[in-house]
């Protein structure tokens, strides 16, 4: 039951300081925003592991120890106590009620989004069979003077749509930009991204880290397609691009000028200033460092539990 409650702790732990982290380092902007989206990733999943290893160690009798001899003797002597504790503040099946409500939250949010998703790929089909007869399927042109762009999700490769009117608009190099834009959405299954963290936003609620997952999610995904954009156009193409389309776009779809505008153009002014540019090992050591967060705050709380409780 102590290896229980230390695992459910250092999960929470984690999602109270995670969250600040992730903002400290968005901040920063010393990350890429792919290697950012990879830390939300890794943490939010060693999150989630620490709970269900600290729900299956309670489910699961005889479970193995973590420890040896003497110490493992001193903290079975604790478990009584922590038993009893745990039952007069909680009660055994507040934590088995909470999982089942976001359950079934994270659920019927995600066959939402789901059924959602796939009205707007028919209805794209539908348009992309009436407008390209000799079946080129994107860029989808829509025939409007608005000027707009926006890719949306599909099951193996989204859309790309854009109107006439941002192609009259925009400059040849701020329209390519667009493009590649929308292709780093589609490419990067971004909005497979987006619905993850909007599901865990919407299902788990009263935790830092799932609470903001959506808002910053849409915003990492928007860097990176803005950093994809830039490398092969330049920042000054992006930033005519940004300010110049219309944030029109539907329901789960992602567009150009719809997320974070000022924050992103903030970040391309700076992205070619010198010193910023991150090294190759920070992309793969910051997710294993985020996905190992938990388990580090758990050995730090054992330690802490053996040292105050059990004699040397």
């Amino acid at each position: 039951m102590v290896t229980a409650a230390l695992l459910g702790v250092s999960a929470l732990a984690a999602t109270l300081v995670g969250d600040r982290v992730l903002d400290v380092l968005i901040a920063r902007d010393r990350l890429t925003a792919r290697t950012l989206l990879r830390v939300w990733a890794a943490l939010t999943a060693g999150v989630f592991v620490a709970a269900a290893s600290s729900v299956a160690i309670v489910a699961v009798p005889g479970h193995a120890s973590v420890v040896g001899g003497a110490l493992q003797t001193c903290l079975n002597g604790l478990d009584s106590a922590v038993s009893r504790t745990i039952e007069l503040v909680a009660g055994p099946g507040v934590f088995a009620l909470v999982l089942a409500v976001s359950g079934w939250r994270a659920a019927a949010f995600w066959q939402t989004a789901r059924r959602r998703d796939l009205e707007i790929g028919a209805h794209h089909a539908l348009l992309a069979r009436l407008l390209n007869p000799t079946g080129a399927r994107s860029p989808l042109w829509l025939p409007t003077s608005t000027p707009m762009a926006y890719s949306t999700p599909g099951r193996t490769r989204g859309l790309i749509v854009a109107s006439e009117g941002l192609r009259q608009r925009l400059d040849p190099e701020a329209l390519s930009a667009v493009m590649a834009h929308e292709q780093a959405h589609v490419h990067g299954h971004h909005h497979l991204f987006v619905r993850v963290a909007d599901c865990l936003s919407h299902a788990v609620p009263w935790l830092p880290l799932t609470r903001q997952a959506s808002p910053i999610v849409r915003a990492l995904v928007e860097f990176d397609a803005d950093a994809h954009a830039a490398h092969e156009h330049g920042d000054d193409a992006v930033v005519r691009a940004i300010t110049h389309v219309h944030p029109t776009a539907p329901a789960g779809a992602l567009g150009i000028a719809r997320d974070c505008v000022e924050l992103r153009l903030h970040r391309l002014g700076r992205s070619a200033a010198p010193g910023t540019r991150p090294s190759r090992s920070s992309s793969y050591a910051a997710p294993t460092a985020a996905a190992m967060f938990p388990v580090l705050l758990f050995l730090a709380g054992l330690a802490t539990v053996v040292l105050a409780a059990c004699p040397a």
